[in-house]
């Protein structure tokens, strides 16, 4: 529906310098509604429990250059992967073998989706089709969420006008769609740090962050997440 009415994504998918690949693995691991992480420079590999401990979900995020290849081609996504994650240790050689046999496969850019306006006509643009933030910032489904609750207040204040309504609505949310953006940003070196010493940096404030102020920690997340009223 967006390119039909706004034309290419290629015009609005800004790419954070991150892929992301998830599916379903066995849960060799045993984990009991839990994860585990597993980094080396440039990325990092984890497991997590799903299904009530039936099975696991594998997730890699990683820099690299996957270049123009066909957004189909599974095969060679999967080449990637493998190429990006050889010679790690942990158990990323099992869950790259238990890749070959997933019954489903995810592969995609971390990006974000960034349009001037978020209607064109009788069409409005909610959620990640209008705004995608990433997966980085943690406020996706939030955003879509409340953005649809905003939406329907306006349709509902201006029944006989449209475009007010589509006006207003992105006028309110887009101080929180900024501030959601904005967090995504500054996560991607944090989430998948570049050098083993940005890896220790990074497991020592996860360490330590019992010791620490969940206010002062947080409070771009809280900023974002209040940086709207409805």
């Amino acid at each position: 529906m967006r390119r039909l009415a706004f034309g290419p994504e290629e015009q609005f998918v800004r790419d954070l310098g991150l892929y992301a690949s998830i599916f379903t693995v066995p849960n060799r691991l045993n984990l009991d509604y839990s994860g585990r992480l597993f980094s080396a420079p440039g990325t990092i590999a984890g497991v997590y429990s799903a299904r009530q401990n039936r099975e696991a979900r594998a997730l890699m995020f990683f820099d690299g250059d996957f270049g123009d290849c066909d957004y189909r081609d599974v095969g060679a996504q999967k080449q990637f992967v493998r190429q990006r994650f050889a010679g790690q240790g942990w158990h990323v050689p099992q869950i790259l073998a238990d890749m070959e046999f997933a019954p489903d496969f995810y592969f995609d850019t971390i990006s974000q989706v960034v349009i001037e306006r978020w209607s064109r006509g009788r069409v409005a643009l909610l959620g990640d089709a209008a705004h995608c933030a990433s997966p980085l910032s943690g406020m996706g489904t939030g955003m879509a969420v409340v953005g649809a609750y905003v939406l329907a207040q306006e349709l509902n204040a201006s029944p006989d006008n449209r475009q007010a309504a589509f006006a207003n609505y992105q006028r309110r949310l887009q101080p929180f769609v900024d501030a959601s953006q904005t967090l995504a940003h500054k996560a991607v070196g944090g989430f998948v740090p570049k050098s083993k010493f940005s890896i220790w940096m990074r497991n020592l404030m996860m360490k330590l962050l019992p010791l620490l102020p969940v206010e002062a920690m947080l409070k771009e997340t809280y900023a974002a997440a209040n940086a709207i009223s409805i």
